[in-house]
């Protein structure tokens, strides 16, 4: 069925704004003039340099050209299309999305890298991997000072993918676990509150250091004790297995924490952090799987060790480490938990049995 988007009587009413004096009708009935109709299918929207080449947020600034926009001919005269918003979001439905504000610029949108950056983090969280990224375009009609969403609210053009690169203010755990490969090595990455201060988990098994880019030039770090120290012998651990890793590069600083057990605790058990569910990992520690009665549902979180020094929560698909993270919710039921621990950011799934 086509589509056709009619533009409101206060937006594209032509020469009858107002009238001083109105003749007797006679009773006549009264009429509406012809609203002006846009057909939808005349907005023809293309992606911009910047989604063809894609983005590499680590390096971009200024303003990014998005895309172009072109009304129909078919149009009232005087009205234009015009790009208010790109959207984007980490899957292809858009399930999970957030807008960027678009400047239009002689029928081009463009977008701040800043402002994209922004939106990123708030998308795929601390991730500093390379992602897919579906972006789609909304378009308004607008003349003068009038400016009307075409198609309404869910209607969006130009829909595209595109790979996106994120800054990587990580710190990478280098060692004989991951091969000495920088693409398999685990990431910590840093705090919101302090850009030198790094935290994550990492399978360890053998021995290792720390480095600050994908190379041995640009920083690399060993140990004495709790203290980093530039360059010298790898670090080695008593005992291979998952760990979580802090390291402090303003104050040369780092700690390990041996993670025995994670499980899942909350409203179905009391909150007792010791008497969680816990979860199975696998070989190399990097998912947790289990089968866990929820009772009744509500409030739950991950916790490691049994205790709450160390837990994960506040968002399933990007969950928040430390002791203050927020809760998670679940539906009453019994489910299949999944931890996911192979990469940034971590994530969580639920399938209920």
């Amino acid at each position: 069925m086509k589509k056709i988007a009619y533009i409101g009587l206060a937006a594209l009413m032509f020469g009858i704004a107002s009238c001083d004096k109105i003749e007797d009708s006679e009773n006549l009935p009264a009429t509406n003039p012809q609203l002006p109709i846009v057909p939808v299918e005349s907005v023809v929207v293309t992606p911009g340099a910047a989604i063809a080449s894609g983005v590499d947020l680590s390096t971009a600034t200024g303003s990014l050209q998005v895309a172009s926009v072109l009304g129909g001919e078919d149009w009232p005269e005087g009205f234009t299309a015009e790009i208010p918003f790109m959207e984007i979001s980490s899957t292809e439905d858009f399930a999970v999305s957030a807008p960027i504000n678009a400047q239009m610029v002689d029928g081009d949108a463009y977008v701040l890298a800043g402002d994209w950056l922004e939106v990123h983090k708030l998308i795929f969280g601390k991730n500093p991997q390379t992602v897919k990224t579906y972006v789609r375009f909304a378009v308004n009609a607008v003349k003068d000072e009038q400016s009307v969403r075409m198609g309404g609210a869910d209607v969006f053009y130009g829909a595209a993918s595109l790979n996106v690169v994120p800054p990587a203010n990580v710190v990478y755990v280098m060692g004989d676990a991951c091969g000495w490969n920088f693409d398999d090595a685990p990431v910590l990455v840093a705090s919101n509150d302090n850009d030198q201060y790094f935290s994550g988990f990492a399978y360890v098994n053998g021995g290792f250091k720390f480095t600050k880019e994908k190379n041995w030039d640009d920083g690399n770090w060993s140990a004495e004790g709790s203290t980093l120290v530039e360059g010298g012998d790898n670090i080695t651990l008593s005992e291979a297995g998952l760990y979580w890793l802090t390291v402090d590069l303003e104050n040369l600083q780092w700690s390990n924490t041996y993670v025995e057990s994670i499980g899942c605790v909350g409203a179905f058990n009391g909150w007792n952090a010791a008497d969680n569910v816990k979860l199975t990992p696998n070989a190399n520690f990097t998912i947790w799987s289990g089968t866990v009665d929820f009772g009744d549902g509500g409030e739950w979180k991950l916790n490691v060790n049994g205790a709450w020094d160390i837990s994960l929560g506040t968002n399933a698909n990007n969950l928040e480490v430390g002791g203050g993270s927020g809760n998670l919710s679940v539906d009453a039921g019994t489910y299949e938990v999944t931890l996911y621990l192979d990469k940034v950011p971590y994530h969580v799934d639920m399938a209920k049995k």
